[in-house]
């Protein structure tokens, strides 16, 4: 079967042409698909709630990935949740600031592209392990919206915290 192109529009009205053995790890571009029905030229497929600088970085992903076996939701919700477990490429490729990481987080979401989204939530989780609320605010550009009482509250429950979170 020759390759066949889907035809993305971003956000910022940027139209990719992109083959369907890439973006099939998107639950929403293959239910959209199957909607339009198997015609060789569906049109354009907009993509509303991601830019075209975010998608780029998606389908950057999404090539590496092409391959991988797709991914299961784990069996026991009970279980923790590994976070130590990113490849080293994926590791590599999600060094960016927060912001984009929360865009790509939000692009996986919408995309529904179960692989992308767990390994950023991943990232970002071990992003906050072990952070006191104000490196937090720092490491997300977030503004302080405490009292000083509040502030003051805050920094004591911190300190009588188990390391372990309980």
């Amino acid at each position: 079967r020759s390759m066949r192109i889907i035809r993305l529009e971003t956000s910022d009205e940027v139209v990719f042409e992109v083959d369907y053995d890439i973006i099939k790890c998107s639950e929403t571009i293959r239910k959209a698909l199957q909607d339009v029905g198997d015609e060789d030229d569906v049109g354009v497929l907009p993509v509303p709630k991601v830019s075209s600088r975010i998608l780029e970085k998606v389908l950057i992903w999404a090539t590496h990935h092409k391959d991988d076996v797709p991914v299961e939701l784990e069996e026991d919700e009970n279980m923790p949740k590994r976070t130590d477990d990113i490849s080293y490429w994926d590791m590599n490729f999600l060094l960016v600031d927060s912001n984009t990481l929360v865009d790509l987080i939000l692009a996986a979401n919408y995309l529904s592209i179960q692989g992308l989204l767990d390994v950023t939530n991943k990232t970002v989780a071990n992003m906050i392990k072990d952070k006191t609320t104000g490196e937090l605010r720092q490491t997300f550009s977030l503004v302080n919206d405490f009292t000083p009482e509040e502030e003051e509250e805050e920094e004591e429950d911190q300190m009588h915290k188990d390391p372990c979170g309980k």
